[in-house]
């Protein structure tokens, strides 16, 4: 498993585990901005379509999901 790959697990699991994650909010952006940075460089890359496939799950059963409250209440916009 590639560092790039590790850290899109980390950001699962923060995703999962909520206010509970040892991560904290700047880890987790470093890491976004890490994998983000990757998949600017080459989007088909096999180490980016495996952090996509990683974020995948977790976005679609606990970030998804709250995506009307969040732009309607906090003012949020999908991009």
């Amino acid at each position: 498993m590639s560092e790039l790959e590790n850290k899109a697990r980390k950001i699962a699991q923060a995703i999962v585990e909520g206010s509970r994650s040892k991560a904290s909010p700047a880890d987790i952006r470093k890491w976004s901005d890490e994998i983000f940075a990757a998949y600017q460089k080459n989007p088909d890359s096999p180490e980016v379509k495996e952090c996509q496939r990683i974020l995948s799950g977790p976005v679609e059963r606990h970030i998804k999901p709250l995506m009307p409250f969040l732009e309607v209440f906090c003012g949020m916009k999908r991009r």
